[in-house]
């Protein structure tokens, strides 16, 4: 493609919903979860792959073996993240008795699940495919307990550039890009 790439740094995903929507960026180089909403908002390239949510916590002979037994337990989630959305929707369904806590925006992902590790927090949500490259250098993390049902993650472009999106797929497909 012949492209010098500037790189962003943000914290959150609807910061590079709002980046692409804005015109500030042309490209989302990080998995953004496809729902209906980010369907109207973004293009997503071919290259997707599926996770699911699932809550991060410490190993114990207290670790939560159900959603069911959030209720009553604090979770620490980012305000206005498909974590937080998913965690409100599931405290609705089990009687509306999860403690949600809302981290500092300060706070990355990574930092939430590291405070699990270091005991500060006992529970966040992730990504089973994110909190599993942690499970790498910490044997003491759980992340099994699903939160939430499979989704699409994939990289993404801005719907008013389709031949952006159109290049892009092209050079996916060129037997260099895969392998």
């Amino acid at each position: 493609l012949n492209v010098i790439p500037e790189i962003i740094i943000v914290q959150t995903d609807q910061e590079l919903i709002d980046l692409l929507l804005k015109d500030e960026v042309d490209l989302i180089a990080y998995p953004v979860t496809e729902t209906k909403k980010t369907r109207e908002q973004c293009q997503f390239l071919p290259l997707q792959f599926d996770s699911y949510m699932v809550l991060i916590q410490r190993m114990n002979r207290n670790s939560v073996l159900n959603v069911t037994d959030l209720a009553g337990k604090e979770v620490y989630v980012k305000e206005n993240t498909v974590f937080h959305n998913r965690l409100s929707s599931l405290n609705e369904e089990i009687g509306g008795t999860i403690q949600i806590t809302l981290a500092s925006d300060s706070l990355t992902y990574d930092n939430l699940i590291e405070k699990v590790l270091l005991g500060d927090i006992d529970y966040t949500i992730a990504y089973y495919s994110h909190a599993s490259v942690f499970k790498n250098y910490y044997q003491y993390l759980d992340y099994h307990i699903p939160v939430g049902f499979t989704q699409k993650r994939a990289w993404a472009t801005s719907v008013s550039k389709p031949l952006l999106n159109d290049t892009l797929n092209a050079w996916l497909q060129l037997p260099a890009t895969q392998q």
